[in-house]
């Protein structure tokens, strides 16, 4: 989408866009824009009709919230030649090419879903404007109410539909009408969740009656309790599809936990796939620093095993490697020692603190701060990894449950240890066959809980 000024009063249409007079103020934050005076607006020339009216911008206000664009907005373009690497993927090409699927991005906390996400949803909307209709949400569980709620999702999905197919724009006219007739100016009175639900299952259907529709969601999980339900919402609209013969698919990016059980589709593990990822950006980040910092000094052995350790470390966090790049920067230009930078390793960045607390508190449900408490303990005493049935043993007592004769086909009981630890613990093939280990996401998650993380938690136990 396109704004452009023209002169006042001025209407027209062409095959590159619509230019309509608005003469009132209209915020509207899906036009990126407070409305003032006219707006062209790029759209498919084989519409005869996209002129905006009065009562369309009084919809779309309806429907806007300041912050309705301001996580995708802030989602930082990706690193110069990564990501490229989904567009390989079986999986993803497999999406591409089926009337309707849902693809799902998932991933450890900081593994780089969110940029993977925003860099397909901007791909598809620059290089697929005239061929599909794109939607996209970011949820964002630092924002306000609207940004990490279903609420406030349909009404930015509705809104963009609205601007960019006119087909649906008679169903939306139609609900706000009545609303209005009802209660007045709509300052008056606000949409409801379950409305604007069933309005985007009918809309979206008959929007992909003209082109096909690709819908992008971001980190579904930080709609926390909700999750399960917009999975089921979104698996509905893909079975509408069927039922319907349209094209609309839909790509949903969310960690391991909190997750919903229904996850049929197609998946990507991002944490699988980003380590050239992380490669690049480390040695492109660092490796004139540090080839400056051998030519000073008579250690130069220790210098490119530092770019090697960081990227082994990371472990498929991207999150943690871009946080600890600029340190390491800092530290060089400091002429400290590489043994000195490998030390400033293993210490936690604040950024990853701060989530862990937020994992602590809001994704770990408080029933299960006893036995998490009694869970993490364990892992953070030991050397080796323990297994699956180690932890059962532990927890055996509160869990009133047998053990299990083949403790790696008890898919619920892995998924059990998820929910206690609150996303911070994951399962693992084991080197022994038919065992599964147990294992932190990230050697920070310890770190983290022997420096502050248990003393949140027993203050949470009280």
């Amino acid at each position: 989408m396109t704004q452009t000024e023209n002169q006042p009063g001025v209407e027209k249409q062409s095959e590159v866009g619509v230019t309509f007079d608005n003469h009132e103020c209209i915020k509207n934050q899906a036009a990126h824009q407070v409305f003032h005076g006219p707006v062209t607006f790029t759209c498919d020339c084989r519409s005869q009709n996209r002129n905006v009216s009065t009562l369309d911008n009084d919809i779309l206000d309806s429907l806007a919230f300041d912050q309705m664009l301001d996580r995708e907005s802030s989602i930082e373009a990706p690193f110069r030649d990564t990501c490229t690497w989904v567009l390989a993927m079986e999986e993803y090409k497999r999406w591409v090419n089926r009337p309707s699927q849902v693809l799902w991005i998932q991933g450890k906390p900081g593994a780089g879903k969110s940029i993977l996400s925003a860099y397909l949803y901007r791909k598809h909307r620059a290089e697929q404007a005239e061929q599909e209709t794109t939607l996209g949400f970011f949820f964002d569980r630092q924002g306000v109410d609207l940004q990490r709620t279903p609420l406030g999702m349909y009404r930015s999905l509705i809104n963009q539909l609205f601007r960019q197919e006119p087909a649906i724009r008679p169903h939306v006219q139609r609900i706000f009408g009545e609303k209005r007739a009802a209660f007045g100016h709509c300052r008056r009175w606000e949409w409801q969740e379950e409305e604007l639900k069933q309005a985007l299952q009918h809309t979206v259907i008959e929007a992909a009656q003209q082109r096909p529709v690709v819908i992008f969601v971001d980190a579904l999980d930080d709609t926390g309790a909700c999750t399960q339900e917009l999975a089921r919402f979104f698996h509905q609209i893909n079975e509408d599809a069927d039922l319907s013969k349209v094209q609309i698919k839909t790509c949903i990016a969310c960690r391991h936990y909190p997750r919903p059980t229904r996850l049929s589709g197609l998946h990507i593990w991002v944490e699988r796939h980003n380590s050239g990822d992380i490669e690049r950006f480390v040695h492109d980040r660092l490796g004139f620093d540090i080839m400056l910092a051998m030519s000073f000094t008579m250690r130069g052995a220790s210098w490119p095993e530092l770019e090697y350790d960081i990227i082994q470390t990371a472990d498929g966090m991207f999150r943690w490697a871009g946080l600890m790049v600029p340190l390491v920067q800092t530290m060089i230009a400091d002429g400290e020692s590489p043994e000195a930078i490998q030390s400033s390793l293993r210490q936690v960045p604040r950024a990853l603190k701060n989530d862990y607390d937020n994992t602590l508190m809001r994704v770990i449900k408080p029933q299960y701060y006893n036995k998490a408490s009694s869970m993490l303990g364990l892992m953070c005493s030991v050397e080796q990894p323990l297994s699956v049935a180690d932890i059962q043993d532990i927890l055996a007592p509160s869990e009133h449950r047998p053990r299990m004769p083949d403790i790696s086909e008890d898919f619920h009981f892995t998924a059990h240890i998820q929910a206690l630890s609150g996303g911070l613990v994951e399962v693992t093939e084991s080197p022994e066959k038919g065992k599964m280990n147990v294992r932190f996401i990230h050697f920070t998650v310890k770190e983290y809980l022997l420096e502050r993380g248990f003393s949140l938690l027993a203050d949470l136990r009280r």
